[in-house]
């Protein structure tokens, strides 16, 4: 009755039945398996590939948005490496022209 159903594909029936005793899976574990893989099961294997698919989607957009926040962090940093340079100039223009009002302050001083 069995091989009348499943007529030439037997073989892989039989396959299935030494896969599942070589495993060790019963009946109830191998028919909730192939639920799993029907399509047409809410939660079979589709849904948990369309899942993952909106996964690995989430993961790329989020590495996007780590290279983009690192991008940014090193445009920051320079920023900040400029102007330190542009700060420590100030800083020795600022001691250079305090050293010249010493010197005109003691060349005053002097004269008088």
């Amino acid at each position: 009755m069995v091989y009348e159903e499943i007529g030439d594909d037997i073989t892989y029936f039989l396959k299935l039945c030494k896969l599942a005793k070589k495993e060790g899976i019963g009946i109830e574990s191998v028919v909730k398996i192939l639920q799993l893989v029907d399509e047409d099961n809410y939660i079979g294997l589709s849904s948990f590939e369309k899942g993952c698919k909106w996964r690995r989607d989430e993961i790329h957009e989020l590495d996007m948005q780590i290279e983009k926040s690192k991008n940014h962090l090193q445009s920051v940093n320079d920023e900040i490496t400029s102007a330190k340079a542009l700060l420590n100039s100030y800083h020795m223009l600022c001691q250079h022209k305090k050293q010249e009002a010493e010197n005109l302050n003691k060349d005053i001083s002097c004269n008088k």
